[in-house]
């Protein structure tokens, strides 16, 4: 029998209602649901600490975010083996397999919740969790309902994995932290993905209660907790018996490590780069953080080595260096302070920004202008005497003047008066001009306020300008801002480089055309280039096979401050060292206690990023622009030849730019040629002339002319005596038509053979000349005589060789 259901069925009318009430309920909630907006821009965008990374993506800086939070959100790759298994297990054990809201945790905590009368559980999920550390609210059912619903949508926008990385990132771990980097870092000192099971069960005890299983706070109940964890893992055979054994003998740390703070003066500098608006980019949304220029071991080597240095010295005394890769304009190392914390409160100033007196350390930039302007070339003759100087004459640091010498001796070797010469004949305002347009802009006074001083030291730099404006030199003219980063940022995704972002530093940007000609750069890079001198700074011996390096130190007036600039091709190095209140001190000579450190640290890099091997290193520098061109000048005056000069050597002029005319200094006077020194060294002629009357004829001694030596193939320090009798003053030597070095009275010269012919010619200081051609062959060559290969064991000067004249 069929019974029929009446409509008016007290029952039915029952049931209709509900059916009807939950239609209408999850159509609500299914517009509710597609109509929220996205929660993936709710739980990707907050703010994190801004960190910085050096050049091999290694955190080494950070501070607190915007929320004054310790936040460094990393992948979920970087989190270790532990900490997301045992999250999964404690906080959400079918995480994988529900949407957002887990049926059986919901029924479980409703009835946990009549049983006892009270809320005792919610039956979050790590999904419902992220929601709520993302849009805080108030606890109560409706919220409760709010966020299971925000779950919901979530899982359809990330996937699991999305998920659970966010909630590690966001997750409180007790105080200011938040994320298991940053509690990791603080708690154990080390990054997440080093953590052991016992430190990642501990972080995850955390997580009930932040502040009340802190564990400076409640060691006991947080090892009471880490204790039930281990232990469920265990019971579930996530973990063995043994590993549950030892993972419960391991300790509870009760104190905190430091976050990172290496390079502070750097990291100062970057976040002081960045303006308000590029601020914001700390946001995880936007990156993780940034990806710096900086090389942090080779910063921690230097940190080091000017700490070990300085042992030796005045505990008042402090350095501070930077290196820029040339090729990028990268800050490669920054030390603001060699003495950080350590001392007086005057110790925590960045040196490297600080204004100080810079000495001689500008003089290059003169030459340059003049060398550019066609004035002089470096075998230019030029005055060293005296000349007035606000009523005062100018005197060299060692307080002689030496009479006629070379421009590029006079640079090189740092000598006052002709630099003031040189600044007098290009002219106050024009030479101002010049340094302003390298970014020395502290220069802010009229020329005739600084005057000579000026090139002498009378006026403030600091070393980023220095530095700055001596990259620009190392690349023969063309500028390149410093840049504080190396890739900008990485996105967490696809963790490639962000390249929106480009930190300059300030005042360094000096425009993209080229600020002076690369021929006059070459010729200031090839007179600063002494490598016998640098050999000496570094090894102490002066026989080191070194590359070669272009120098310039500075000693400001009274010893308050000691300067090296030094470059390469690739790299640039500037060190200062003094007293920050500003006192003097003997130590305070830029040759000897700043060139040796600007020097050490090139070289070191110079081996590490270009090689070991003495072939590669000689051959990395400079090749001479095309526009220079080789011609035979007067020995003495170092102008054109004319038939009246005693003798000729070779020079280098800059082509329709070098002011070479014929020699002014040697005249006929009837049938007699008389040397006319100009009036400004009219007081060193006649001692001068007294010197060539008694002095001999220059004569080379060692090689003999037309020599044959024999060396060994594949040995190193395969060295030659130079040497020469007669002759007046100082001894100019050239090897193959250049210049090789100028050898003082008994002073002992060697020079490093190389197979070929060669030509070796030597002038004194009166113009006196000798010159003579030898041949070098390797053992097995096929000039060399048979019989003499039996005897090649032969030591010349340390050094596998052998001699035959002809």
């Amino acid at each position: 029998m069929i019974h029929k259901i009446s409509f008016f069925n007290p029952l039915f009318k029952i049931f209709l209602l509900l059916f009807s009430a939950l239609a209408v309920w999850f159509a609500y909630l299914f517009l509710l649901l597609f109509l929220l907006p996205s929660q993936r821009e709710l739980v990707e965008d907050f703010y994190i600490s801004p960190t910085v990374y050096d050049r091999n993506n290694t955190l080494f800086a950070a501070r607190l975010s915007v929320k004054e939070e310790w936040l460094f959100p990393i992948p979920l790759k970087d989190m270790g083996k532990w900490l997301p298994k045992i999250c999964i297990a404690v906080e959400d054990r079918r995480f994988y397999e529900h949407n957002g809201v887990d049926p059986l945790a919901l029924l479980r905590a409703i009835g946990q919740n009549i049983k006892a009368k009270r809320v005792i559980s919610g039956a979050s999920t790590v999904s419902s969790q992220l929601i709520r550390l993302s849009h805080p609210r108030e606890r109560n059912l409706k919220s409760k309902l709010f966020e299971f619903i925000q779950a919901v949508k979530l899982e359809l926008e990330l996937s699991k994995d999305e998920i659970l990385e966010l909630y590690l990132n966001r997750a409180p771990f007790g105080g200011t932290l938040r994320g298991v980097e940053a509690a990791s870092r603080q708690y154990f000192g080390k990054r997440a993905k080093e953590l052991s099971l016992s430190e990642s069960a501990m972080l995850i005890a955390l997580l009930r209660g932040p502040t009340y299983y802190r564990p400076d706070r409640n060691e006991t109940a947080l090892r009471e907790r880490r204790d039930q964890i281990l232990n469920l893992l265990f019971q579930k055979g996530i973990i063995s018996e043994a590993d549950f054994n030892l993972a419960k003998e391991e300790t509870i740390p009760l104190s905190k490590y430091q976050m990172p703070a290496e390079a502070r003066h750097y990291f100062d500098l970057l976040l002081e780069t960045l303006s308000k608006e590029e601020f914001k980019w700390f946001r995880n949304k936007e990156r993780f953080g940034i990806i710096s220029s900086l090389d942090l071991k080779k910063q921690k080597q230097v940190e080091a080595f000017l700490k070990n240095y300085l042992a030796s010295y005045s505990p008042d005394l402090t350095a501070s260096l930077i290196a820029l890769d040339n090729h990028s304009g990268e800050i490669l190392v920054y030390v603001g302070n060699a003495r950080y914390e350590h001392g007086t409160d005057k110790n925590w100033v960045d040196c490297v920004r600080a204004r100080r007196s810079p000495g001689s350390i500008l003089k290059p930039f003169l030459y340059l202008t003049a060398f550019e302007r066609g004035f002089f070339i470096p075998k230019s003759l030029i005055a060293d005497s005296p000349l007035a100087f606000s009523g005062i004459a100018p005197r060299n640091f060692d307080e002689k003047y030496r009479g006629p010498v070379t421009v590029g001796f006079a640079l090189s070797e740092s000598l006052n008066a002709p630099a003031i010469r040189v600044l007098r004949r290009i002219g106050y305002e024009d030479s101002l001009i010049a340094l302003r347009r390298l970014g020395f802009s502290f220069l802010t006074q009229k020329s005739g306020f600084y005057g000579d001083s000026l090139i002498l030291g009378g006026c403030e730099v600091n070393a980023l300008q220095v530095a700055n404006a001596y990259s620009v030199l190392a690349r023969l003219g063309i500028p390149k801002p410093m840049s504080l980063v190396k890739q900008q940022g990485l996105n967490k995704n696809t963790e490639k480089a962000d390249e929106s972002l480009k930190l300059f530093v300030k005042g360094s940007e000096l425009g993209k055309d080229p600020l002076f000609s690369e021929s006059a750069a070459w010729f200031v890079a090839d007179t600063l280039n002494n490598r016998r001198k640098v050999a000496s700074l570094v090894s102490g011996t002066g026989n080191e096979i070194l590359p070669n390096i272009a120098f310039k130190t500075g000693t400001s007036f009274g010893l308050r401050d000691a300067w090296c600039a030094a470059y390469t091709p690739r790299y640039t190095v500037v060190t200062w060292v003094g007293n920050m209140n500003g006192t003097s001190d003997k130590d305070l000579v830029g040759l000897r206690i700043a060139a040796p450190i600007a020097l050490r640290i090139l070289n070191d890099f110079m081996k590490t990023y270009m090689g070991t091997r003495s072939s590669d290193l000689n051959k990395y520098w400079y090749k001479m622009p095309d526009d220079i061109e080789e011609f035979q000048a007067c020995s003495v005056s170092g102008q054109g030849l004319t038939p009246q000069c005693p003798s000729s050597i070779p020079a280098l002029r800059i082509k329709n730019v070098s002011s070479t005319k014929p020699c002014s200094l040697h005249k006929s006077v009837g049938s007699v040629v008389q040397t006319i020194w100009p009036s400004e060294l009219a007081d060193f002629a006649l001692k001068f002339k007294a010197q060539v009357r008694h002095s001999p004829k220059i004569q080379i001694t060692s090689p003999l002319p037309k020599s044959k030596i024999f060396i060994r193939q594949n040995v190193k320090d395969q060295k030659i005596s130079l040497v020469s009798e007669g002759g007046a003053g100082k001894i100019y030597w050239y090897i193959d038509k250049t210049f090789f070095a100028v050898q003082q009275s008994g002073e002992q010269l060697l020079w490093e053979m190389s197979e070929g012919r060669h030509s070796i010619s030597v002038v004194d200081e009166a113009g006196k000349t000798d010159k003579i051609e030898i041949n070098i062959f390797g053992i097995g060559s096929k000039a060399a005589p048979s019989s003499l290969l039996p005897v090649l064991n032969l030591e010349l000067n340390t050094t596998n060789s052998t001699t035959q004249s002809n």
